[in-house]
C-alpha cells in the first residue's frame, strides 16, 4: 500500500500520482521520471519529468480537480484529466 495510514478516508493524492506515473512510463523513458513527496506539511506526492534542461512538476489539486503542471522555465498550466497530462507530456519529452 502506498499510503502511510491504514485507511484511505482522505483524498487519494498518492494513488493519482502513482497511476499517472504508471501511464507515463509506458511512453517516456524512466530516466526522465521521478515520483516523490512534496515538501511541507501535506506531504503530497508529485511527479517530476525532466529532459534537456526542462523540468515539469505535476501535482493533482483535489480542490480544483485539475492537474497543475509547473514547467520551468515556461510557467504553469492546468489540465483536467489524467489522459490530458499523459498526452501533453509525451508530446514534449524525447522518448
Amino acid at each position: 500500500m502506498l499510503l502511510k495510514e491504514k485507511r484511505t478516508s482522505s483524498y487519494s493524492y498518492e494513488y493519482e500520482m502513482y497511476a499517472l506515473y504508471e501511464a507515463l512510463r509506458q511512453h517516456i523513458n524512466l530516466r526522465h521520471l521521478t515520483i516523490s513527496d512534496s515538501a511541507g506539511e501535506a506531504k503530497e506526492k508529485h511527479l517530476t519529468v525532466e529532459w534537456n534542461g526542462q523540468i515539469c512538476t505535476v501535482i493533482y489539486d483535489h480542490k480544483t480537480d485539475h492537474y497543475n503542471i509547473d514547467q520551468y522555465p515556461a510557467g504553469t498550466i492546468l489540465l483536467k484529466t489524467h489522459e490530458d497530462v499523459v498526452n501533453y507530456l509525451t508530446r514534449r519529452v524525447e522518448v
